[in-house]
Protein backbone atom coordinates (compact mmCIF):
# COMPACT_ATOMS: atom_id res chain seq x y z
CA UNK A 1 0.00 0.00 0.00
CA UNK A 2 2.04 2.88 -0.99
CA UNK A 3 0.26 5.73 0.43
CA UNK A 4 0.00 4.32 4.05
CA UNK A 5 0.12 7.28 6.25
CA UNK A 6 1.38 7.01 9.88
CA UNK A 7 3.19 9.66 12.18
CA UNK A 8 5.76 9.54 14.78
CA UNK A 9 3.48 8.54 18.16
CA UNK A 10 4.04 10.54 20.91
CA UNK A 11 1.59 9.75 23.80
CA UNK A 12 -0.19 13.39 23.49
CA UNK A 13 -3.22 14.75 22.16
CA UNK A 14 -2.19 16.10 18.59
CA UNK A 15 -4.28 15.84 15.97
CA UNK A 16 -3.27 15.92 12.29
CA UNK A 17 -5.41 16.07 8.94
CA UNK A 18 -4.25 14.45 6.01
CA UNK A 19 -4.39 15.66 2.55
CA UNK A 20 -3.25 14.99 -1.07
CA UNK A 21 -0.88 17.57 -0.46
CA UNK A 22 0.85 16.76 2.77
CA UNK A 23 0.50 12.62 2.51
CA UNK A 24 3.72 12.07 1.88
CA UNK A 25 5.36 13.73 4.47
CA UNK A 26 3.48 12.84 7.76
CA UNK A 27 5.58 10.35 9.01
CA UNK A 28 8.00 13.00 11.17
CA UNK A 29 4.67 14.80 12.45
CA UNK A 30 4.45 14.58 16.16
CA UNK A 31 0.90 13.10 16.65
CA UNK A 32 -1.60 10.52 18.07
CA UNK A 33 -4.58 10.86 15.36
CA UNK A 34 -4.65 11.15 12.10
CA UNK A 35 -8.26 12.43 10.54
CA UNK A 36 -9.05 12.35 6.93
CA UNK A 37 -11.43 12.53 3.66
CA UNK A 38 -9.72 12.21 1.06
CA UNK A 39 -10.10 9.12 -0.92
CA UNK A 40 -7.49 6.41 -1.35
CA UNK A 41 -5.30 7.38 1.54
CA UNK A 42 -4.92 4.90 4.01
CA UNK A 43 -4.41 6.17 8.01
CA UNK A 44 -2.89 4.36 10.62
CA UNK A 45 -1.98 3.91 13.98
CA UNK A 46 0.81 1.64 15.70
CA UNK A 47 0.21 -0.06 18.79
CA UNK A 48 1.25 -2.67 21.36
CA UNK A 49 -0.81 -2.22 24.38
CA UNK A 50 -2.20 1.02 23.75
CA UNK A 51 -5.53 1.53 22.40
CA UNK A 52 -6.24 2.01 18.77
CA UNK A 53 -9.49 3.71 17.84
CA UNK A 54 -10.44 3.45 14.02
CA UNK A 55 -13.61 6.61 13.66
CA UNK A 56 -15.79 6.26 10.31
CA UNK A 57 -18.38 8.93 9.49
CA UNK A 58 -20.11 7.14 6.61
CA UNK A 59 -22.25 10.00 5.34
CA UNK A 60 -19.41 12.75 5.05
CA UNK A 61 -17.17 10.35 4.20
CA UNK A 62 -14.66 10.83 6.69
CA UNK A 63 -12.44 8.96 8.94
CA UNK A 64 -10.16 9.05 12.11
CA UNK A 65 -7.07 6.85 13.10
CA UNK A 66 -6.48 7.70 17.23
CA UNK A 67 -3.33 6.53 19.78
CA UNK A 68 -4.44 5.93 23.00
CA UNK A 69 -2.52 5.41 25.82
CA UNK A 70 -3.48 6.01 29.47
CA UNK A 71 -1.48 9.81 28.52
CA UNK A 72 -3.29 10.36 25.19
CA UNK A 73 -6.88 9.15 26.98
CA UNK A 74 -6.17 11.70 29.71
CA UNK A 75 -6.20 14.55 27.63
CA UNK A 76 -8.83 13.38 25.54
CA UNK A 77 -7.64 12.38 22.29
CA UNK A 78 -10.74 10.46 20.92
CA UNK A 79 -12.85 13.42 22.00
CA UNK A 80 -10.57 16.07 20.17
CA UNK A 81 -10.27 14.12 17.24
CA UNK A 82 -14.12 14.20 16.57
CA UNK A 83 -14.26 17.61 17.57
CA UNK A 84 -11.92 18.19 14.40
CA UNK A 85 -13.83 15.59 12.17
CA UNK A 86 -16.77 18.08 12.90
CA UNK A 87 -14.61 20.96 12.53
CA UNK A 88 -12.84 19.96 9.29
CA UNK A 89 -15.19 17.16 7.29
CA UNK A 90 -18.85 18.46 9.36
CA UNK A 91 -19.51 15.05 10.40
CA UNK A 92 -21.88 14.52 12.86
CA UNK A 93 -21.02 12.16 16.09
CA UNK A 94 -24.72 10.85 15.96
CA UNK A 95 -23.82 8.92 12.64
CA UNK A 96 -20.19 8.10 13.40
CA UNK A 97 -19.12 4.52 14.00
CA UNK A 98 -15.84 3.56 16.42
CA UNK A 99 -13.80 0.27 16.12
CA UNK A 100 -12.04 0.36 19.32
CA UNK A 101 -8.71 -2.57 18.54
CA UNK A 102 -6.83 -4.94 20.68
CA UNK A 103 -5.26 -3.55 23.98
CA UNK A 104 -3.87 -4.09 27.17
CA UNK A 105 -7.05 -4.95 29.29
CA UNK A 106 -7.57 -4.12 33.23
CA UNK A 107 -6.50 -7.60 34.12
CA UNK A 108 -2.70 -7.26 33.14
CA UNK A 109 -2.94 -2.87 33.57
CA UNK A 110 -1.76 -2.55 36.93
CA UNK A 111 -0.71 1.57 37.28
CA UNK A 112 -0.31 3.15 40.71
CA UNK A 113 -0.24 7.15 41.90
CA UNK A 114 1.24 8.81 39.11
CA UNK A 115 -1.40 7.58 36.74
CA UNK A 116 -4.48 7.32 38.87
CA UNK A 117 -3.99 10.79 39.74
CA UNK A 118 -4.53 12.15 36.35
CA UNK A 119 -7.36 10.03 35.61
CA UNK A 120 -9.04 10.54 38.48
CA UNK A 121 -8.88 14.40 37.74
CA UNK A 122 -10.08 14.20 34.48
CA UNK A 123 -12.68 11.45 34.29
CA UNK A 124 -15.65 11.89 36.85
CA UNK A 125 -16.05 8.36 36.21
CA UNK A 126 -13.07 6.81 36.57
CA UNK A 127 -14.44 4.21 39.36
CA UNK A 128 -16.47 2.23 37.24
CA UNK A 129 -12.69 2.01 34.98
CA UNK A 130 -10.54 0.85 37.20
CA UNK A 131 -10.35 -2.16 39.79
CA UNK A 132 -8.26 -1.40 43.22
CA UNK A 133 -5.56 -4.25 43.48
CA UNK A 134 -3.93 -3.00 47.51
CA UNK A 135 -2.29 -0.23 48.12
CA UNK A 136 -1.27 2.71 45.70
CA UNK A 137 -2.43 0.11 42.94
CA UNK A 138 -4.85 -0.04 40.38
CA UNK A 139 -6.21 -2.29 37.25
CA UNK A 140 -7.05 0.02 34.93
CA UNK A 141 -9.62 -0.05 31.71
CA UNK A 142 -8.70 2.24 28.94
CA UNK A 143 -10.99 0.68 26.24
CA UNK A 144 -13.85 1.64 29.15
CA UNK A 145 -12.90 5.11 29.83
CA UNK A 146 -12.44 5.60 26.07
CA UNK A 147 -15.76 4.27 25.18
CA UNK A 148 -17.23 6.87 27.62
CA UNK A 149 -15.44 9.26 26.26
CA UNK A 150 -16.83 8.29 22.60
CA UNK A 151 -20.56 7.84 24.07
CA UNK A 152 -20.75 11.40 25.54
CA UNK A 153 -19.13 13.17 22.42
CA UNK A 154 -22.22 11.85 21.06
CA UNK A 155 -21.40 8.39 19.19
CA UNK A 156 -24.50 5.43 19.59
CA UNK A 157 -23.20 2.96 21.84
CA UNK A 158 -25.08 0.62 19.34
CA UNK A 159 -22.33 2.28 16.96
CA UNK A 160 -19.17 2.00 19.16
CA UNK A 161 -17.55 -1.62 18.26
CA UNK A 162 -14.40 -3.52 21.13
CA UNK A 163 -12.96 -6.33 20.34
CA UNK A 164 -12.40 -6.64 23.53
CA UNK A 165 -9.13 -8.42 23.82
CA UNK A 166 -6.18 -8.14 25.88
CA UNK A 167 -2.97 -7.79 24.57
CA UNK A 168 -0.95 -8.78 27.04
CA UNK A 169 -3.46 -12.30 27.96
CA UNK A 170 -2.69 -13.06 23.97
CA UNK A 171 0.75 -12.89 23.30
CA UNK A 172 0.44 -15.86 20.94
CA UNK A 173 -1.55 -13.25 18.38
CA UNK A 174 -0.75 -9.76 19.64
CA UNK A 175 2.07 -7.53 20.72
CA UNK A 176 2.56 -6.23 23.73
CA UNK A 177 5.15 -3.85 25.36
CA UNK A 178 3.91 -4.54 29.20
CA UNK A 179 4.57 -8.57 28.81
CA UNK A 180 7.18 -8.84 26.72
CA UNK A 181 9.16 -5.34 26.86
CA UNK A 182 11.15 -4.75 23.39
CA UNK A 183 8.40 -6.07 20.85
CA UNK A 184 6.80 -5.12 17.92
CA UNK A 185 3.89 -3.28 16.94
CA UNK A 186 0.63 -4.12 15.39
CA UNK A 187 -0.70 -1.19 12.63
CA UNK A 188 -4.73 -0.25 12.66
CA UNK A 189 -5.72 1.01 9.25
CA UNK A 190 -8.21 2.50 7.42
CA UNK A 191 -8.87 4.25 3.88
CA UNK A 192 -11.91 5.74 2.06
CA UNK A 193 -12.15 3.82 -1.38
CA UNK A 194 -10.93 5.75 -4.10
Amino acid sequence: MDRLVTVNQVHGDAIVKVDEQNCTSMRLEQADGLITNARGIAIGIETADCVPILLLDPVTPAIGAVHAGWRSTVLKIVQKAIIRMRSEFGSDPSRMIAAIGPSIGPECYEVDGPVMGPVQANFLFWNEATVPRGRDKWGLDLVKLNRRELAQSGLAEKNIHSLGMCTSCRKDLFYSFRAEGRTGRMLSVLMIKP
